[in-house]
């Protein structure tokens, strides 16, 4: 009886197998260079089928996607991380991002006053309110209060006096500027 024993050699001596999804990561990147983002995708698809419990192929495919501007796909994607790793950050990212760009794109397209229908608006208040409550903030957008002009002082009259007791008026930011000189109260020459 004879046996065979061999052992698995791995890529380059990098300590990788020749499918891993560190591997799929670098072939996918080189694609990505020549822009060939639909390869590089499939390369990271066929990682994912063969290592089924990574959640690195996922995490770069819901990237590439996220920087197509596609949405949809990131979302399934990041969706896929996060059966993998719930506690993803970077997944969790993208999918809250992924997500209110679709929805703002839906948006758009709700601007007619009776194109909303009364659940999908309250679903829409009960998101804000989500929203405000998680950041902390009163207002998602604060409001933009316009400037208004303050009314200038009125001008006080004086009693004339007798021209020789007409003494010059100092510059108050001039003496306030030089008698408060070391000085922490501004208003030092006034008193």
């Amino acid at each position: 009886m004879f046996v065979l024993v061999g052992c698995a050699t791995t890529n380059g001596g990098t300590g990788q197998t020749p499918n891993s999804p560190e591997v799929a990561i670098k072939e996918a990147e080189a694609e990505l260079a020549k822009g060939q983002r639909e390869k590089a995708v499939a390369v990271l698809t066929q990682s994912a089928k063969e290592n089924p419990t990574s959640m690195v192929p996922w995490l770069k495919i819901a990237n590439i996607w996220f920087d197509a501007a596609n949405y949809p796909s990131s979302i399934l994607a990041a969706n896929e991380v996060l059966q993998r790793e719930p506690a993803n950050q970077e997944a969790k990212s993208l999918l809250v991002v992924a997500g209110l760009r679709v929805a703002a794109g839906a948006v758009g397209g709700l601007r007619s006053p009776n194109a909303v229908n009364p659940s999908a608006r309250l679903e829409a208040e009960n998101l804000t309110n989500s929203l405000r409550n998680v950041l902390g903030e009163k207002a998602l957008v604060p409001a933009v209060v316009p400037e208004t002009k303050q009314p200038a002082p009125p001008v006080r009259s004086r009693p004339l006096r007798a021209k020789a007791s007409i003494a010059p008026v100092p510059n108050a930011a001039a003496t306030n500027v030089n008698s408060s000189k070391g000085s922490a109260d501004p208003f030092k020459s006034l008193k």
